[in-house]
C-alpha cells in the first residue's frame, strides 16, 4: 500500500492496528545520503556498534525521504506468513518552522534514479514530517503563534495568521511593546470613528523594538485598509497613520490636512483601566499573571463572564 501525505490520515489506524497484531516487522528507508564525510563512511574494521554510531549521527543530518514497512503474521491455516507491505512517501516541509535546508549526497539521488524512484510524488505529496529532536521548536512555535492570535486591546479583534512567526524579546521590551499596542488599538478605534486623517507618532528608543510593534501591526491588521506605520534605523520616531483612500478629490483634501496626535490624547479604553486596577463594581473570578475575568455588569446569557488578557503575549484562551 502507497501511503502519501492525501491518504495518511485515513490509513494511519490500518498500519498501526498492522504493526500492532504482527508476528514480526521489518522496515527500510531511503535517504538524501548516508555519508557526510570521510570519518563518517563506514569500513571493515567497524564493530557493529560502532557502525550503529556513524549511521545514526549521518542519518540525524541527512532527511528520510521513503520509509518502506511490512508486517508479517503467521497464517496457521496455510502454513506460512501473510504480509502487508507499506510504502510511505515523506517529505519535510514545516510551515511552522519556515523553509528547510536538505543536505544530499549526488550518489544517493543517482541510486534513487536509477531504481525509478518518483521524485515528483515525494516532493509534491510526500508526507510531511518533523524529527523528534524538533518537537519542542514546534511546540513552541505554534504556542505563540496562538498567543497572538486574537488581541484582546479594546473591541479590536483579530484574524489568526498560521504562516506567520516572531521572534522572541525580553520581558521590559515586551511590556513596552503590549503599551504600544494597546494605544495603537485605541488610536484605531479613534480613526474609525473620526472624519479626520489621524496620525500619531511615538518615540522608541530601541530600533529592535520599533521593528517589532512594526511586525505585530502588520500581523494585526494587515489587509483590514485601517492604519499604516512608519519608522527608520535613523530615527527614535514611530509613526502611525489612518489608513489613505484615494476615492475622492474630498479625500484627498482631507488627507493633505493630517491631524497629528500626541500618545497622551489617547484615551485609555475601559478594558485599560480594569487592567491597572480600577475595578469599582466588578466582581473579580479569577486573576493570575497572564489575565483577570469578572462577571459582565449588563449579562446577556446566565452565565456570561469576560476574559482579559493582561498582556499581548497571552490572548489566546
Amino acid at each position: 500500500m502507497e501511503i502519501l501525505n492525501n491518504n495518511f490520515a485515513e490509513n494511519l489506524k490500518f498500519v498501526i492496528a498492522s504493526i500492532n497484531t504482527a508476528d514480526f516487522v521489518t522496515m527500510d528507508t531511503e535517504f538524501s545520503g548516508l555519508s557526510v564525510g570521510f570519518e563518517d563512511q563506514t569500513n571493515g574494521f567497524d564493530q557493529a556498534e560502532d557502525r550503529y554510531q556513524k549511521l545514526k549521527h549521518n542519518c540525524s543530518r541527512m532527511n528520510a525521504f521513503q520509509i518502506g514497512i511490512c508486517t508479517f503474521k503467521w497464517d496457521p491455516a496455510h502454513s506460512c506468513y501473510s504480509e502487508r507491505p507499506f510504502n510511505v512517501y515523506v517529505f519535510p516541509h514545516s510551515e511552522i518552522l519556515g523553509n528547510s535546508t536538505l543536505q544530499f549526497k549526488a550518489s544517493n539521488i543517482r541510486f534513487l534514479m536509477k531504481h525509478n524512484f518518483d521524485f515528483n510524488k515525494l516532493f509534491a505529496s510526500g508526507v510531511n514530517y518533523q524529527r523528534l529532536s524538533d518537537k519542542q521548536r514546534v511546540y513552541d512555535k505554534v504556542q505563540q503563534q496562538t498567543d497572538l492570535a486574537i488581541v484582546n486591546a479594546g473591541s479590536t479583534q483579530v484574524n489568526y495568521n498560521p504562516h506567520r512567526s516572531f521572534t522572541s524579546i525580553g520581558n521590559t521590551s515586551q511590556k513596552s511593546l503590549d503599551h504600544y499596542l494597546r494605544k495603537v488599538a485605541n488610536f484605531v478605534e479613534l480613526a474609525k470613528r473620526s472624519d479626520e486623517w489621524l496620525s500619531i507618532d511615538f518615540t522608541i528608543e530601541s530600533y529592535a523594538l520599533r521593528r517589532k510593534l512594526s511586525e505585530n501591526l502588520q500581523f494585526l491588521y494587515k489587509d483590514r485598509n485601517l492604519i499604516y506605520t512608519q519608522f527608520s534605523s535613523n530615527s527614535t520616531t514611530f509613526t502611525v497613520r489612518k489608513w489613505k483612500s484615494n476615492n475622492s478629490a474630498a479625500d484627498q483634501k482631507k488627507q493633505q490636512q493630517e491631524v497629528k496626535l500626541s500618545p497622551d490624547q489617547i484615551d485609555e479604553s475601559a478594558f485599560d483601566k480594569i487592567l491597572k486596577g480600577d475595578r469599582d463594581g466588578l466582581t473579580v473570578i479569577h486573576e493570575d499573571d497572564k489575565c483577570v475575568a469578572f462577571y459582565d455588569k449588563s449579562p446577556v446569557a446566565k452565565s456570561h463572564f469576560i476574559v482579559l488578557a493582561k498582556t499581548i503575549e497571552f490572548t489566546s484562551l
